[in-house]
């Protein structure tokens, strides 16, 4: 058995390395501490002993209750059967201390009185005093001289209700609850901080972030660490089959063309040699035609593919694409083109003055994206898209719009998926590949943006670019 083997079988059984058992740690952690502040808080909480000058009818009756003790204690009855005798013919409570050894003798249950060392301090002054405590009153002490040794005598009278002093066990209990509230929520916190983080790493791994991992979890020794390595495995094969996927569909996609270029040579050589033949003709210019759409959709996924692999740094798209441009520089020329395109389909294309904020951005992702949302915007629309933008402190928001008859709810959470094509109810449309959308996403993903869609009041849709305003740059030579 090697050590490393040991080792593990030594942290298994460990309580602490167990939800189980820091469950059951925390609980009998969390009853102990709940018993301890509440003995802690009975013997702060109860009251203390108030002195005052007796009366004289206090002074009168307490020396008739000792001399009756004093008769009991000198016919040979012990200190405690005395003073129940005693106490048997009126309503008294009688307390007896030892004035050698301090002992103390009561003639009722020991909860009734709330400190014994206050009474037995009392007991070795010669003046006699009235002694509140919150349920009883004394009066005392009295002396009892008997041939065992002599004795002070406090004769007191248990107060009514209404009469006794109100006592902090509430404020006691709410505290103790409090504690055990407390101990609650760090237990729950510290079981559910992992779990969120855990919820928050799925729909972020959903949601397209395949680099995140789990790093905190990952120091616990209990379950929720097991779930959060387990996690980590499975989004590091998961992204890297995805990777390899992606890689696959460009290289297949890069080796498609190869053949394509010679299907069309050979279309073309066929074309020149039966020239007079209208029949073959016909069917090579359906040859070309499929020819040219298949070589489209190839670009398409070899462009798509270039965008996510740079992304995630896989190559593609480097550094240096990126430059300082204002969204005007990026995509002036691209709505040019767009605002032609628009008019030739009778439709118009609006743009209002787009700000002159300096964006770090790769023109050609971003003028591709632009240019995919708007021109579906342009097939779509009944008679006009609308194009503006809004500047805030940290962000340019571009807002792009139609007239359209718009999707449903449910088909816009796929919009943006590769070869996904909505069912719309405009006739007279060709559909396209299902690529544009997902090129565009893939695009502002490049330029560190997000890309929303929804409906639009217009009646269409409602596509939200945003980019990011990177932080102005201080000159480190300036004072």
């Amino acid at each position: 058995m090697t050590l490393n083997t040991l080792r593990a079988r030594v942290s298994k059984l460990n309580p602490a390395n167990s939800l189980f058992g820091k469950i059951f740690i925390w609980f009998w952690l969390s009853v102990t501490t709940l018993l301890i502040c509440a003995f802690i808080f009975a013997r702060l909480i109860r009251g203390g002993i108030d002195v005052a000058e007796p009366s004289q009818n206090e002074l009168t009756q307490g020396q008739k209750v000792a001399n009756f003790v004093q008769v009991a204690m000198t016919r040979g009855f012990a200190p405690q059967r005395a003073l129940r005798r005693v106490a048997s013919r009126g309503k008294w409570q009688l307390m007896l201390v030892d004035a050698q050894t301090q002992a103390l003798t009561l003639g009722f249950p020991e909860l009734m009185l709330p400190a014994k060392q206050p009474m037995i301090a009392l007991a070795s002054q010669n003046q006699i005093v009235h002694a509140s405590t919150p349920s009883i009153d004394f009066v005392g002490p009295f002396t009892i001289s008997t041939q065992s040794g002599e004795y002070k005598l406090f004769v007191g009278r248990l107060l009514r209700r209404e009469e006794r002093r109100p006592e902090s066990w509430g404020l006691g209990l709410i505290i103790i609850l409090g504690i055990g509230s407390l101990l609650c929520v760090l237990l729950a916190w510290r079981l559910s901080k992992p779990l969120r983080e855990l919820g928050q790493a799925s729909k972020a791994f959903a949601d397209g972030d395949r680099q995140l991992t789990l790093k905190k979890a990952l120091k616990r020794h209990d379950e929720i660490g097991q779930l959060a390595n387990d996690f980590n495995t499975m989004a590091t094969k998961i992204n890297a089959s995805m990777q390899q996927q992606k890689m696959l569909l460009a290289n297949v996609s890069h080796e498609l063309r190869t053949p394509l270029t010679r299907l069309q040579l050979a279309s073309a050589m066929l074309q020149e040699k039966y020239v007079g033949d209208d029949y073959l003709s016909r069917y090579l210019n359906r040859i070309e035609a499929e020819i040219v759409t298949m070589d489209t959709l190839i670009g398409q996924i070899l462009k798509l593919s270039r965008m996510q692999n740079a992304k995630h740094g896989l190559g593609g798209v480097h550094e240096h694409a990126f430059s300082s441009l204002s969204l005007n520089d990026a995509l002036g020329q691209t709505i040019d083109n767009l605002r032609f395109e628009a008019s030739a389909n009778h439709k118009e294309l609006q743009c209002k003055v787009m700000p002159q904020c300096a964006l770090r951005l790769n023109k050609d992702a971003l003028a591709s994206a632009f240019e995919n949302i708007t021109r579906n915007a342009i097939v779509y629309a009944k008679t006009c898209v609308w194009v503006s933008t809004e500047q805030t402190d940290s962000h340019v928001h571009i807002y792009i719009e139609d007239d359209g008859e718009g999707l449903q709810e449910e088909a816009l959470a796929h919009l943006f998926e590769a070869f996904y094509q909505a069912n719309n109810k405009r006739e007279n449309i060709t559909k396209g590949s299902g690529l544009g959308l997902a090129i565009a996403k893939a695009g502002v993903a490049l330029n560190h943006g997000e890309l929303l869609v929804a409906k639009s009041s217009k009646g269409g849709l409602r596509f939200t670019i945003s980019l990011e305003i990177p932080p102005p740059q201080t000159d480190p030579f300036s004072k």
